[in-house]
């Protein structure tokens, strides 16, 4: 009993303490403004057609700049959302099933009567929350248009933020006066 003991205290010195680790820093204006104008570089097609290459995308007044071109006249564009991944939706539920399930037991302790409601409810929603994780929240993108020579370019990069994903649609829409799929005539 000894020997448990006193590898149970030394065990706890070697833990970490919050002492050690100094007072936390302070958030400043700076940081905020350094997190505001965070860019997020989208994926470009490579020469096996694959979106693996990051790449600089600019939209503005001008068009649609990219390593295929600088599109003057956007004609029409796109979003498509990345497939539902089935194999990650379904470990995911399970996963969240199983932590469901434990604080649905776990509730039972605290309201004894309503557990046959409670219990069912939190298993459920760990089950809706976990199956969430087949979405990535990724997107792909085509723009059509003309360059200033009047050559057709069909430009095609993805996003993987859906941060990223709605600034560029917000963009897109803002910079060329079209909606979504709208053809320009």
């Amino acid at each position: 009993m000894k020997k448990i003991l006193a590898s149970l205290m030394t065990a706890a010195m070697l833990v970490p303490t919050v002492a050690l680790a100094g007072p936390p820093r302070r958030l400043m204006h700076s940081d905020l403004q350094e997190r505001k104008n965070v860019t997020y570089k989208p994926l470009c097609l490579d020469a096996e057609e694959k979106f693996t290459e990051e790449c600089d995308i600019v939209i503005d007044e001008t068009g649609v700049q990219s390593p295929q071109g600088h599109i003057t006249n956007v004609v029409q564009w796109g979003v498509d959302d990345e497939k539902y991944d089935v194999a990650t939706g379904i470990v995911g539920g399970a996963v969240g099933g199983t932590v469901g399930l434990g604080l649905g037991m776990a509730s039972c302790y605290i309201v004894l009567p309503l557990c046959l409601t409670t219990m069912p409810l939190i298993t459920a929603g760990g089950m809706g929350l976990g199956s969430g994780a087949g979405q990535s929240g990724a997107a792909y993108f085509t723009v059509i248009g003309d360059d200033k020579d009047g050559n057709r370019i069909v430009l095609e990069f993805k996003h993987t933020k859906a941060r990223a994903v709605k600034k560029t649609a917000k963009s897109l829409i803002k910079t060329t006066g079209l909606a979504q799929g709208e053809l320009k005539v």
